[in-house]
């Protein structure tokens, strides 16, 4: 998948995820994600909205490489990235 070290996947799917289920409509399998009792995935991340999401993420990464698969180190401060995000924000200049 997407990213190695600290990219948007790397560190298991918590913060990917939000994005690939935002591809489903509200209520629809693709944005539960998985089972209402926690145990299944299969038809819910892997509908042909997740998986059209999956391959867009995975494009601006390696096809298009618009977003870079390692993290830059300091590059809102150094003007390489127009926002920094975080988990509770976006901060822009």
């Amino acid at each position: 998948m997407v990213g190695r070290n600290n990219g948007p996947i790397a560190q298991g799917t918590y913060h990917g995820m939000t994005f690939i289920r935002s591809a489903g409509a509200k209520g629809d399998k693709t944005y539960q994600g998985m089972s209402p009792d926690g145990l299944t995935v299969d038809g819910y991340i892997n509908t042909p909205e997740a998986l059209a999401a999956f391959q867009w993420l995975q494009d601006v990464h390696v096809k298009d490489k618009l977003v870079p698969l390692d993290s830059l180190p300091d590059a809102f401060a150094t003007g390489k990235a127009p926002c920094r995000s975080s988990r509770r924000h976006c901060t822009l200049p």
